[in-house]
């Protein structure tokens, strides 16, 4: 009841919260009528399902008045209670697979398979691209950073330095408003899109002002980091990307802030080295990268006092950078202390 408890403070129509909970996820749908008559929240549903979102007999409620079911996709109720419907697809939860084909195929993966086969980290609103917008974005809906071409079907992506670039019409993207959006804030414009019709990523490099394409099997989501969770970004946190078709590390994504930049420059010097699995902060030749990192946080904590500007997000270094430098540098001086 813990989520229930967070979601009756919000002041908004929906609330949609998900929580894994072991090999499961929790879903809470909570509709707020205090502007009507100044009520307490109504509570429309609450769910406890299998990984791939079954809902467990017993352990769901649903007032009649919600007709949305997890990951914000239609229910399908007339068909069959398991199917709820995207843009992209119709997705059975018993079987964890889509009735067609991806349309955006990639070659380490079935055709019909959903979420990356990875139902609680991931998720998939329109069924075309599983994966969470990076912190600071949203996904894109056709906002001001869109148009349309005169010339063409195609799109117009409004860039965060200003400037447009031409995609296909079955791109998909994630943008930002220039406000902060999940404890990160980053310029406004596209940082992110997808080529429905090549299967290519691309991300923005605010460093050098223009896109790059994203190799890795990862997207935005955030990297988990040793003890503390989710508390990193791609790079500074414990499990880097790797490439979809080698296995290898991959370093094609911009580090998503001035933090996880450190965590870039760390690993790269740990390959350099050939320091790699769980015991290379052992080896002696740790030390220099480790130190090196230690001091790129404590330039990121200085920055955020003084309300710098991050090169790589293009806003203010945010509390959500602060907090990442400071779990790297009060963890990588406990690695050098216990040495």
């Amino acid at each position: 009841m813990l989520i229930l408890g967070n979601l009756l403070r919000n002041k908004c129509n929906f609330q949609t919260a998900s929580k894994a909970v072991g090999n499961r996820a929790i879903d809470c749908i909570v509709a707020s009528n205090r502007e009507l008559n100044n009520s307490q929240d109504v509570l429309y549903e609450f769910c406890d399902y299998s990984p791939f979102r079954i809902k467990l007999r017993g352990k769901c409620f649903n007032s009649g008045d919600y007709r949305y079911g997890f990951n914000g996709q239609e229910k399908e109720r007339e068909l069959n209670p398991s199917f709820t419907s995207a843009e992209y697809w119709m997705y059975d939860g018993k079987l964890g697979r889509r009735w067609n084909l991806d349309p955006k195929p990639q070659i380490n993966i079935s055709d019909y398979a959903c979420f990356a086969n990875n139902p609680i980290r991931l998720t998939d609103y329109y069924g075309l691209a599983p994966g969470d917008p990076a912190p600071g974005e949203k996904k894109g809906d056709g906002n001001s950073y869109v148009k349309k071409s005169k010339n063409s079907k195609n799109l117009l992506l409004l860039s965060p330095s200003g400037k447009t670039h031409e995609v296909g019409k079955n791109t998909t993207y994630t943008f930002s408003n220039g406000k902060v959006t999940d404890g990160q804030q980053k310029k406004a414009g596209v940082w992110s899109y997808s080529d429905g019709d090549t299967g290519k990523n691309f991300m923005w490099d605010n460093v050098n002002g223009k896109f790059v394409e994203n190799t890795s099997n990862e997207g935005g989501g955030e990297n988990s980091f040793p003890i503390f969770g989710n508390s990193g970004t791609t790079y500074a946190g414990e499990n880097n990307p790797t490439n979809n078709k080698t296995g290898d590390d991959d370093y094609s994504q911009p580090p998503q802030n001035i933090a996880d930049a450190g965590g870039f420059f760390h690993d790269k010097r740990f390959d350099n080295e050939n320091l790699r699995g769980s015991g290379a902060n052992s080896n002696p030749k740790s030390k220099k990268p480790n130190f090196s990192l230690v001091k790129h946080c404590q330039m990121v904590i200085d920055m955020y006092n003084k309300k710098e500007i991050d090169p790589y997000t293009g806003a203010p270094v945010s509390e959500k950078t602060y907090k990442t430098a400071v779990l790297m540098e009060f963890t990588f001086i406990g690695i050098e202390m216990l040495r």
